[in-house]
């Protein structure tokens, strides 16, 4: 991930470009001083992260005092610029690439959470992008009312058969309490979602309500034969949180089910007294969900959501963000869906373990009877997904 953060700004180093970036939390040293030594071709929006501002404090001032060009961005109240972007300007002023995903720049994002970055290599993308920096740094921390809605258009990109909306794009700069209108870019999401013929397939942090878990629920519970698998981390209480499985199931009514885990609580088996795992409760414990995918039907009709948006309501009416919908790249579906499954198992075992408990290693069936679930009529709505 570190590589992957740094590309574009090696890249310009090399050919002689330029990087446009906003970023939330900055706090990792080693691309701290990443950023310093590319003061010659960098301009940084750096926004703080809500009243108390968690960025680094140490960090905004190294930049400062190395004269890199940021700008501060510094929102009032609850409202956060919460992206994670950087766009390849090359040596002739044009927009080529840009770089967006989940991940912060900071130690715990690259070490400690799950995460996904991804490059745009897409004139036009990159273009939108620098379109939307350049508001940004104009906008002054207002959020101001023509600054939203110029974000609430979906943006065509044909080169990827994609959407990208930009955030926040209501007019109110307030989610309401009761009834809130549904924000433009995430009517896009949910009809996305109400269309998925097959799976759905989403790994989550803090999405809030209304959010896409109401848009999933509503499809699985018209559509019992989806293949629905996903995770989420919400704060449970403080320095706390709880991850949820969502576990799609045709034996009832009942087809989402929400299993809660107070931690990622360690596996208790010979092996753990050689190395522990990082449990939530502990100070230097960070391993959380912090992605924000929805992956719908990735080995047919595929669509890919993706970036620096929550999926819910409060990161559309307050926040700045940015959100893609890539729509037809099955390669791309099938690497985000890997990245979820990979996810999704790690939690689902250890709260199996939990609910069981048994050793890690208990339960195994030598024989081929350990098939024998999976033929089950439940069992065959899995089989006919994954091997087809």
């Amino acid at each position: 991930m570190l590589e992957a953060l740094e590309l574009l700004l090696s890249r310009a180093q090399t050919e002689g470009g330029s990087c446009y970036a906003a970023l939330y939390e900055l706090a990792d040293q080693e691309l701290v001083a990443r950023l310093v030594a590319a003061k010659p071709f960098l301009h940084l929006v750096l926004s703080n992260t809500g009243t108390t501002d968690s960025t680094d404090k140490t960090s905004r001032a190294t930049l400062h005092s190395a004269h890199v060009d940021v700008t501060d961005r510094m929102l009032k109240g609850s409202h956060i610029g919460h992206n994670k972007f950087m766009v390849y300007v090359d040596k002739s002023g044009q927009a080529q690439a840009v770089l967006t995903g989940s991940t912060n720049w900071t130690s715990t994002a690259i070490c400690g959470q799950s995460n996904n970055a991804l490059v745009c290599e897409d004139p036009n993308t990159a273009g939108q992008y620098l379109s939307y920096w350049k508001r940004l740094k104009a906008d002054a921390a207002q959020q101001a009312a023509g600054f939203r809605a110029e974000n609430d258009k979906g943006l065509a990109l044909p080169q990827l058969d994609a959407t990208l909306w930009f955030s926040p794009n209501t007019k109110q700069q307030t989610k309401p309490k009761a009834n809130p209108p549904r924000p433009d870019d995430l009517a896009d999401v949910f009809k996305a979602i109400a269309g998925a013929k097959e799976a759905i397939l989403f790994l989550l942090f803090q999405p809030g309500s209304p959010s896409v878990i109401d848009a999933i629920t509503e499809a699985i519970n018209k559509d019992p034969k989806l293949v629905v698998r996903g995770a989420a981390t919400d704060p449970n209480a403080v320095n706390q949180f709880d991850t949820h499985l969502f576990h799609g199931s045709a034996t009832g009514p009942d087809v989402v089910q929400d299993a809660s885990m107070v931690a990622a609580t360690a596996v208790g088996d010979t092996f753990s007294y050689w190395q522990r795992e990082l449990l939530k409760s502990s100070p230097q414990a960070h391993a959380i969900i912090h992605d924000k995918i929805v992956v719908i039907d990735p080995l047919g009709d595929s669509v890919v959501v993706t970036g620096s948006h929550n999926l819910g309501y409060t990161a559309s009416y307050a926040n700045d963000e940015n959100l893609l919908l890539i729509r037809g790249n099955q390669q791309l579906a099938i690497a985000y869906a890997t990245h979820v499954m990979d996810v999704y198992d790690h939690y689902r075992w250890r709260f199996w373990l939990q609910q069981d408990k048994k050793n890690a290693y208990n339960g195994l069936d030598p024989t081929p009877g350990w098939q024998d679930s999976y033929f089950t009529a439940a069992g065959q709505k899995d089989i006919q997904f994954w091997t087809q």
